[in-house]
């Protein structure tokens, strides 16, 4: 797999993937978080988010690549009317997925997790303050090992 243009496997060795990310100028990486750190590109005049990759005892565990979309309203609808469409499929057990909203009118969060046998795809919509964004993140292994049962970080 490759992220913002480094080729990556689960297992290598954190030093090593951290290092050939800082060798890139237009590449940044923030860690937010213990041993996770989120992958920034730097494309025009502005930063965008690629991803992020997480470690465990020095080896790399999860890759995730971001596609997001802020103004794009076909993306929005599409994202809108696929979280409507599994989150009713997912009542009578059609397919293995999960939603999740914080059912705040004012502030939506949709977002729906399609569960695949190595990775997860994670579509959703935010709406803030009279502006929407979409995005879809894929997950590498997958997030979720049980049913209703998030993997722990």
């Amino acid at each position: 797999m490759s992220l913002a243009g480094v080729d990556l496997r689960l297992g290598m060795a954190q030093d090593s993937v951290l290092a050939k990310f800082a060798a890139i100028t237009n590449v940044k990486l923030n860690e937010i978080g213990s041993n996770w750190y989120a992958v920034d590109v730097k494309r025009l005049d502005r930063w965008e988010a690629a991803g992020d990759l997480s470690f465990k005892s020095g080896k790399l565990i999860r890759i995730s690549f971001a596609d997001c979309s802020v103004e794009d309203k076909p993306a929005r609808t599409l994202a809108k009317a696929f979280y409507s469409a599994v989150a009713s499929g997912a009542k009578v057990g059609l397919v293995d997925v999960w939603t999740g909203t914080n059912d705040d009118a004012n502030n939506p969060i949709y977002d729906v997790h399609v569960v695949f046998k190595d990775r997860e795809i994670v579509i959703g919509t935010v709406s803030a303050r009279d502006s929407e964004s979409a995005s879809v993140t894929t997950y590498f292994p997958r997030l979720r090992v049980s049913d209703k049962a998030p993997a722990a970080r």
